[in-house]
């Protein structure tokens, strides 16, 4: 996802064995790789979730997950968001099973997950 940004830069030690890093695999490959992981998931929450539940799931998948690569570059705590995208879930199930968007409830179990 951040390659464009990773090639850019010197590569770090520690990072340098990664498939991707080394070459192993190729920019491409692995984009091909990521776009058929998201159509894997779309597909998975178009037959298990519907309506709210559905669009709050595909809000988790792309930009709440897409956008932690990319805050790897600009803060020292990635993990912060990851954990966000990640508990993000509770809501779409939250959602799903009762059909509601309960603002002050979801909100503080978020806040508390994360």
């Amino acid at each position: 996802m951040d390659a464009g940004v990773a090639l850019a830069k010197k590569i770090v030690e520690r990072t340098k064995t990664r498939p991707l890093a080394c070459g192993r695999i190729s920019v491409f490959a692995a984009t091909v790789y990521l776009f058929v992981q998201y159509v894997i998931g779309i597909t998975f929450f178009y037959f298990t979730v519907h309506d709210l539940a559905l669009w709050i799931a595909l809000f988790q998948l792309l930009p709440l997950f897409a956008i932690y690569p990319l805050l790897k570059r600009v803060t020292h705590w990635p993990q912060a968001w990851l954990g966000f995208a990640m508990n993000f879930g509770f809501i779409t199930a939250w959602v799903s099973e009762t059909g509601a968007f309960n603002v002050p409830l979801l909100g503080s179990a978020l806040a508390g997950c994360w």
